[in-house]
């Protein structure tokens, strides 16, 4: 990453994300058999694929991975230190309350962790940046293993088709300018409108637009006027030729791309929950 690239970003941000990204999961934690044709079939209704095929993440490796995310945000937030340490502490210690836990986080509905917030008097929206940052290994092993079975470019929805998450990024494609969305929990890619709200889907050109920054027109911010929800973008036909685009670094350090588009009164969506239907979670 370049200087010119990296101004924008605090230094402990970036070293922040370096250590987190450095958590060594081994793929073998996460098993994810091929999709029967029947789950295929739910998955092309709409059904994101860790609802109705979650994979078998290892109890032990993912609330080891728990504790050393906790271990990284104690160190460079010391000021929240004792609350990430009693976040960690309140977790199941016995073998089948940890099963459950994982089974329970994966639903992505927020119920274990309002619940885990709500008898521990726990910050609920640091408990979620834990458990958010831990899943985050196992997922994109889960996605790596998962995708070669899907047809991604069948998707287009404006949520992931295999974790179900919302997208925080984005890239259009120097090839065919198409739009695709980057999942910044499982780090999946699906093609999407290149004008629509990938949160309500709004088309309407008055009220989905985007913006640009000083001269840098690789980075656009495209923002709704309906739902008032932004996303980020970088249009790879104005990158170097020879540059490496790794979408989860541009989306790290374009930090002060979520600043200016919050500071406009737009929302950072991404961690509300996609409406495709409590019938996905039941």
């Amino acid at each position: 990453m370049s200087e010119t690239q990296h101004r924008f970003v605090e230094p402990h941000l970036l070293e922040l994300y370096r250590e987190l990204r450095a958590l060594n999961v081994p793929a073998d934690r996460v098993k994810a058999e091929p999709p029967a044709p029947m789950i295929s079939g739910m998955w092309q209704s709409g059904v994101p694929l860790l609802y109705c095929h979650p994979p078998l993440l290892d109890v032990d490796s993912f609330f080891g991975v728990m504790q050393e995310v906790g271990g990284i945000l104690k160190k460079y937030h010391p000021e929240r230190a004792g609350e990430v340490e009693r976040m960690l502490t309140a977790l199941p210690e016995e073998s089948g309350a940890r099963e459950q836990a994982i089974l329970d986080i994966m639903r992505r509905d927020g119920e274990w962790l309002e619940r885990l917030a709500r008898e521990h008097e726990l910050s609920e929206e640091l408990t979620g940046l834990v458990v958010s940052l831990t899943l985050r290994p196992f997922l994109r092993h889960f996605s790596e293993q998962s995708t070669g079975h899907l047809d991604l470019e069948l998707w287009y929805k404006n949520y992931c088709p295999v974790c179900g998450g919302h997208a925080n990024f984005s890239r259009l494609s120097k090839a065919v300018g198409k739009r695709y969305l980057f999942c910044s929990l499982c780090e999946t890619e699906w093609p999407f409108g290149r004008i629509a709200c990938p949160f309500c889907r709004q088309t309407e050109e008055a009220k989905v637009r985007y913006f640009t920054v000083d001269d840098d027109k690789r980075y656009r911010v495209y923002v709704c006027d309906n739902c008032k929800g932004y996303i980020k973008a970088i249009d790879e036909s104005r990158a170097g030729h020879d540059e490496k685009i790794e979408l989860f670094w541009e989306d790290v350090k374009t930090v002060h791309l979520d600043l200016l588009a919050m500071r406009e009164g737009y929302e950072n969506k991404i961690a509300e929950i996609p409406s495709y239907g409590e019938e996905v979670k039941n």
